[in-house]
C-alpha cells in the first residue's frame, strides 16, 4: 500500500458509513406461519398477512363446478409436487377463498394460501 493509499482510507471509510446510514433497513423477514393468507405489496416488496379471511364453503359455490374442480385439481397437484398451472384470480377470487375453506384431504392441501 502506498502512502497516498493511506491517505485515501479514512475518507473511503467515511463514505462507506455515509452510504450505510442512508440505506434502507434491511426488509423484515416475512412469517409464513403468521396467517394463512397475505397479500402481495409490490412497491415494497412485503407480504402482510391477513388475520381475518372470509371464507366460503365450497358446497355452496354454484354454477361453476368444471372451474371448481380444475382448481381444487391444480391445487392438490401444486401441493404434492407435481406439474401445475399458474393461477390467475380475478376480482374477489371467491373460488380460492372456498378452497381456503375446504378441510384438508391430505395433508398437503394444507400448504395453500388464499388472499
Amino acid at each position: 500500500m502506498t502512502k497516498n493509499d493511506r491517505d485515501l482510507l479514512p475518507l473511503l471509510n467515511r463514505i462507506a458509513d455515509a452510504l450505510d446510514r442512508l440505506a434502507p433497513p434491511p426488509p423484515a423477514s416475512i412469517d409464513l406461519g403468521a396467517s394463512d393468507a397475505f397479500v402481495w405489496h409490490a412497491d415494497i416488496g412485503w407480504l402482510e398477512p391477513i388475520y381475518e379471511v372470509n371464507r366460503i364453503e365450497i358446497g355452496l359455490l354454484r354454477g361453476i363446478d368444471r372451474v371448481r374442480d380444475i382448481l381444487l385439481d391444480n391445487t392438490e397437484r401444486f401441493a404434492t409436487g407435481l406439474p401445475a398451472n399458474n393461477v390467475l384470480l380475478w376480482g374477489p377470487a371467491v373460488p380460492v377463498r372456498a378452497l381456503s375453506s375446504r378441510p384438508p384431504m391430505q395433508p398437503s392441501i394444507t400448504s395453500v394460501r388464499a388472499l
